[in-house]
């Protein structure tokens, strides 16, 4: 059984990224598909590979003169090293590593189920709900719409979509690896150091997931520090903590890079909350909505405002978690009966911990991206939802089959239609091979920076497979060609905080003087250039052409001679 687990999970996480990445043709086009947030995500990455390590400092793939800097690149950096062996990296991000990761992770999962219980029934229990528990966002589809279909998406990420993000799914693996070593309860130096190794990787590997290491390490060596009574220890515990906590962050995120300044994160309470009322498309309550700002207008004190403000954060928790959230019984159980042990007191306080960081905070660029803290919580919360069923089904044996059996059931919905996301044919996003052609072209010209304009509203395309030139929030120019952008894919110069807006305003409204700037045009017929291109002509030769696009060359000697 456990077998026919692990096989039903190996394919439908594979299904989320093994066809991204790869040629089609449907009835239209043919070209380069991409399912989800591939068609955004990976394509960034792809970007970074091909462009950012070409000197050092490293450089920002989608704004020229800038470094990269406050991103994780650690694993963009592995796929960078297997180029150089003949090892494509789209080959690598879409095939190979979702192979390794799914191997490493299960593995892992399986080691620390059997630390907690040598049963074959907790260790399924425990990959089930970390391979599929997915939200209650199915509720919302069916009140709306009477179909669970359209829910997948709908609210934070659920586990069936680790592999959409790939850094995020490889942190996971690290922080089992942090799990393992807590549970062992090692005090040895050796042990100290590889936790520390391991927060350094996380911090690497992903920000959000390096946070969370570090406090739940951190907390760690407090309780250990608490029960031992041993100082000394505790200050070389902390001592290399914080030796491979900064040597990450001053390695792999560039922190002195000339950027927009301000804080990562902003104190605003319930911001990433009150969506879940607020927004039509989700759990949308108008009166309440209403009721809350004609209270918060008000100067006086509204217990009826703090009650208002407690059933949103339990609408908002309860869909978020699904049935994740049977994990508190056993929780409060234990703490009722002041049995809750150490490592799971460990685990509680850094669930709090990430859900706090997401209620409470927004985040520079993007402000809504601190959801990403809460990933953190449903997959330790997984633990306890494991371990609440194995209970009781231990405790009531044929009864707690069929209430296993309905919490199973009732966890599946949101992962079912994530997968028949994934399995749809033609993908959201895609790349044309007219466009390849092009962009082959252009990395097999010198060095030099890209210029095409970004896209309108206007521009931008419904019907699927869209365009990535239809989205402005793209660097597929730059994954392709393996050349530096002037500007692009603005969400990501947000969240690295680049100071872009004056040149992005350029880019819509440009003219002549910005071909100064740069070295290659990149137009596209599907938004044609006009009248603009044709007083600039003077100074642009073109190098290619096809049904789909045309690029110019910058003539930089008579430019410099104006």
């Amino acid at each position: 059984m456990l077998l026919i687990l692990i096989l039903v999970a190996f394919v439908a996480y594979m299904i989320t990224i093994f066809p991204s990445g790869s040629h089609y043709c449907t009835k239209g086009p043919c070209g380069l598909f991409f399912w989800g947030a591939h068609g955004h995500d990976a394509i960034w990455h792809l970007a970074i590979v091909s462009t950012a390590f070409k000197s050092f400092p490293f450089i920002a793939p989608t704004f020229a003169g800038a470094q990269l800097s406050g991103y994780n690149f650690f694993l963009d950096i592995i796929i960078f090293l297997l180029t150089k062996v003949g090892i494509p990296s789209i080959i690598t991000y879409f095939k190979i590593l979702p192979i390794i990761w799914f191997i490493l992770f299960t593995g892992l999962l399986v080691k620390f189920a059997r630390k907690l219980h040598d049963s074959p029934l907790f260790v399924g229990l425990l990959l089930f709900f970390m391979y599929f528990s997915g939200s209650f966002s199915y509720i919302i589809t069916l009140i709306k719409n009477r179909t669970i279909w359209g829910s997948g998406e709908l609210l934070a990420m659920q586990s069936l979509l680790s592999l959409t993000n790939v850094q995020f799914a490889f942190s996971l693996c690290v922080l089992l690896g942090i799990l393992i070593i807590i549970k062992e309860k090692r005090t040895d130096v050796r042990s100290s150091t590889l936790l520390a190794l391991l927060v350094g990787l996380n911090i690497a590997l992903k920000f959000y997931g390096g946070v969370i290491s570090i406090f739940l390490v951190s907390l760690y060596f407090l309780f250990l520090l608490l029960q031992k009574r041993d100082i000394v220890l505790f200050t070389k515990q902390l001592s290399l903590l914080s030796i491979f906590s900064i040597g990450a962050v001053l390695l792999f995120y560039n922190p002195f890079a000339p950027t927009t300044g301000g804080a990562i994160m902003t104190f605003k309470p319930f911001a990433t909350v009150h969506q879940i009322i607020e927004d039509p498309n989700l759990f949308y309550l108008k009166d309440m909505v209403n009721a809350r700002y004609f209270l918060e207008a008000s100067p006086k004190f509204s217990p009826r405002l703090v009650w208002i403000e407690i059933q949103t954060l339990f609408i908002f928790i309860l869909l978020n978690f699904g049935t994740r959230i049977i994990g508190i019984l056993y929780i409060g159980k234990h703490v009722f009966k002041r049995t809750l042990t150490t490592n799971y007191q460990l685990l509680t306080t850094t669930i709090i911990f990430a859900m706090f960081l997401n209620i409470f905070f927004i985040q520079k660029g993007q402000w809504w991206n601190t959801v990403q803290f809460s990933y953190h919580a449903f997959f330790l919360m997984n633990i306890f939802t494991a371990l609440t069923l194995y209970e009781i089904m231990k405790k009531f044996k044929k009864a707690g089959i069929v209430i296993v059996a309905i919490v199973i059931l009732m966890s599946l919905p949101s992962s079912l239609d994530i997968l028949r996301t994934f399995a749809q044919f033609p993908a959201h996003s895609f790349v044309s091979d007219d466009e390849l052609y092009a962009l082959r072209f252009l990395k097999k010209q010198p060095a030099g920076v890209v210029f095409t304009p970004l896209p309108n509203e206007s521009n931008k395309q419904q019907a699927t497979p869209v365009p990535l030139s239809a989205m402005a929030d793209n660097a597929y120019i730059t994954a392709f060609s393996g050349k530096q952008l002037y500007i692009g894919d603005e969400v990501q110069l947000q969240l690295t905080g680049v100071d872009y807006e004056a040149r992005a305003k350029k880019s819509l409204d440009w003219n002549c003087d910005t071909i100064l700037d740069v070295d290659y045009l990149y137009e596209l017929y599907s938004r044609p250039i006009g009248n603009k291109l044709e007083k600039c002509k003077g100074n642009l030769k073109i190098i290619y052409e096809n049904n789909e696009v045309r690029l110019y060359k910058a003539n930089q000697a008579r430019l410099l001679s104006h």
